[in-house]
């Protein structure tokens, strides 16, 4: 009977997170948050714009 369920898979996840963490620095975290939040707020205006554009594009027949 075979159990590695969630146990293993926790086991790995966590161990894989611990050995990283004593290798990162807060200014790669803090690059990596700028980053993440830069591209969200490009992904929304552009999603936005071309939201916009097609929706009006439709409306002017």
């Amino acid at each position: 009977m075979s159990s590695s369920g969630n146990g293993t898979v926790t086991g790995t996840f966590v161990g894989t997170a611990l050995c990283l963490v004593p290798t990162l620095t807060s200014g790669e975290v803090l690059r990596t948050v700028l980053l993440a939040a830069t591209g969200a707020a490009v992904s929304f205006i552009v999603s936005w714009v071309l939201g916009r554009l097609f929706r009006n594009r439709g409306t002017k027949e």
